[in-house]
């Protein structure tokens, strides 16, 4: 499988990133006893693991996808502090239940609801957790109660078979769910508790709850309970989860009366199949309660038939290649970057849910030469604003008790010396602006934004080779910062959609250029701006403050106002090409910032 788990770590930390508006680690680690968990800060995920699971590509990034967007719901709704969890074990044990059959099913429970308020909350997300489920019952992972918790997010078919191997009795399988639906739906944490509690021990002596020892997935909380934040959050989420479940249900009773309209002219066809020695109703009957009565048994049979297929190892059985077919029309439904929009307009988080991955961008021979050149013209630049800072005669502050004194002396050691590091850098920053707009996607003979991706990522690496710092933003309908200042760069190939807007990113790069001795901003473009005029104004202000600038046009361009100007063929082999004016241009700015230092 070509999956780059490291660079698929940064591409799922991105993406919850956007979802939830901070930071969620995403670590690759080999994990014991489980697929994933998360501290509610950190996520690990053990993606060996995960992808040997797996049927192919394809399959294996949509569920380590589903499994990051599971720990990323733990992070945003699991709300319970660890002095919580203490006390409701403490009843337990005081009442003579199990502590630690009663944290598993509070997992379980924890685990149904917040997949559900995640669903709710991004609907797009709802595909990959369908999928996840159908794929964990694949798997032999996911039994009743597993299944119990996620209503709306497993086939009804799957639940009802699950249910018949489950062998707790009907009376109590009606009263368990309604118990588990309440469970999602409560925002208060201590209610939460005493529907789990009052679970359990519905189940308590039904239950062979020696199938938990092994999780799949685990939370750990954090110590000090939820924030009125997160609170907020939980009960806006419930309310949406209401609203849809009372939508769907609408839609189900409408098709229900559809079918039975349509079922009134078969009815005198069905009754004379059955007199002439069809099926009769009692007939029936007497199947479901014999099915009832076997359902203690059925889940002996079911094990023993987990084992069998266990020992084989070879072709898929019927119902999991069914399982299977589920499993790659989910596939189907999430591989596009942006779905059909469901009913009402989805917003712009939400888009990021079917991201695609695109693996790391590897650069040819050519590239890695452009790099070690342009490195080398930077330095450059380092190297003469370095050389005249430290002789003091052409760059320095004057010493006004010296200069006073120059008429009676005659010394002409006027400037004051000073650190490097403290009073002024002689490195360069760097901000690069790469467009991303829906006419990139076009080009001569490859896409200009394959391009432009390749070129932005022999820029960051020559500057940072070249002792310079560099910051990315990119822009379309919007602007987004790829890389701070003095963070990792990550070789990839962008995204493209949308109009082109500079503005808004040309005033970023300008604040993030404050107090910088040395700046420069590159940008990189196709062509026309649709905010033109005002973009060429900030651009104008900038050549004015001394910030250099600089536009790399890709297959066609405009110099837009910038002191340096030079267009790259949209082509394969522009690398040389690429690596002559840039060099050319670096070693210009090199004369110009000299002179201004002198």
């Amino acid at each position: 499988m070509n999956i780059d788990f490291e660079s698929f770590t940064y591409f799922l930390q991105d993406i919850n990133k956007i979802l939830i508006g901070k930071k969620a680690e995403v670590k690759n680690e080999i994990l014991h006893g489980c697929d994933a968990y998360t501290n509610l800060r950190t996520i690990k995920i053990d993606m060996y693991a995960v992808t040997q699971k797996c049927r192919n590509e394809s399959e294996a990034m949509l569920m380590l996808k589903a499994i990051d967007y599971h720990e990323l719901a733990h992070v945003k709704f699991t709300d319970y502090s660890k002095n919580e969890l203490e006390k409701a074990c403490n009843k337990i044990i005081t009442e003579g239940g199990y502590d630690v059959d009663f944290m598993r099913l509070l997992n379980i429970m924890e685990d149904g609801r917040i997949e559900r308020l995640f669903a709710a909350l991004y609907p797009k997300a709802k595909d990959y957790f369908i999928a996840k489920n159908i794929w964990r019952v694949r798997n032999k992972e996911y039994d009743y109660l597993r299944l119990l918790g996620r209503k709306g997010l497993i086939p009804k078919k799957l639940l009802k078979q699950a249910e018949k191997k489950s062998g707790i009795p009907r009376e109590k399988r009606k009263k368990l769910a309604e118990l588990f639906d309440k469970y999602a739906k409560e925002s208060d944490r201590a209610r939460r508790l005493e529907i789990a509690k009052e679970a359990y021990f519905l189940i308590k002596k039904d239950y062979n709850w020696t199938k938990l020892i092994d999780e799949i997935d685990r939370v750990i909380p954090e110590k000090r309970g939820a924030t009125k934040k997160k609170e907020r959050e939980i009960k806006l989420a419930i309310q949406k989860l209401r609203e849809a479940e009372s939508e769907e249900e609408e839609e189900e009773e409408e098709e229900e009366e559809e079918e039975g309209g349509e079922g009134e002219g078969e009815e005198e066809g069905e009754e004379e199949q059955g007199e002439d020695g069809g099926r009769g109703e009692g007939e029936e009957s007497g199947e479901e309660e014999e099915g009832e009565e076997e359902e203690g048994k059925g889940e002996e049979k079911g094990s023993e038939g987990e084992e069998e297929e266990g020992e084989e190892g070879g072709e898929p059985t019927e119902e999991e290649e069914e399982l299977n077919k589920l499993i790659d029309v989910f596939i189907e439904k999430t591989g596009e970057k942006r779905g059909k929009k469901r009913g009402k307009k989805s917003n712009e988080k939400e888009e990021n849910i079917n991201l695609k991955y695109r693996p790391p961008l590897a650069l040819t021979a050519s590239e890695e030469s452009a790099i070690r050149s342009i490195a080398s013209a930077i330095k450059r630049i380092r190297a003469e604003l370095r050389s005249g800072w430290e002789r003091g005669e052409r760059s320095g502050r004057i010493d006004l008790r010296k200069a006073m004194k120059f008429k009676r002396n005659g010394d002409t050691k006027i400037f004051k010396k000073f650190k490097h590091d403290k009073e002024r850098s002689s490195k360069m920053h760097y901000v690069i602006l790469i467009d991303t707009s829906g006419s990139m996607a076009s080009g001569l003979s490859i896409p200009r934004i394959n391009v432009a991706s390749r070129t932005l990522s022999i820029l960051v690496e020559a500057i940072e080779r070249g002792g310079g710092e560099c910051a990315v933003i990119s822009y379309d309908d919007d602007f987004a910062v790829l890389k701070k200042f003095e963070e990792e760069w990550r070789r990839v190939y962008l995204h493209t959609g949308g109009q082109t807007y500079i503005g808004g990113a040309l005033k970023e790069a300008m604040n993030m250029l404050k107090g910088k001795e040395y700046a420069c901003i590159i940008i990189i473009t196709d062509g026309e701006w649709w905010d033109e005029e005002e973009a060429e104004k900030i651009i104008r202000e900038a050549n004015r403050k001394g910030v250099e600038t600089v536009c790399i046009g890709i297959g066609i361009g405009k110099r837009h106002e910038c002191k340096h100007f030079f267009t790259v063929e949209d082509r394969s082999g522009f690398a040389s090409e690429f690596m002559r004016l840039m060099k050319k241009v670096v070693l210009k700015m090199a004369k110009e910032l000299t002179r201004k230092a002198m």
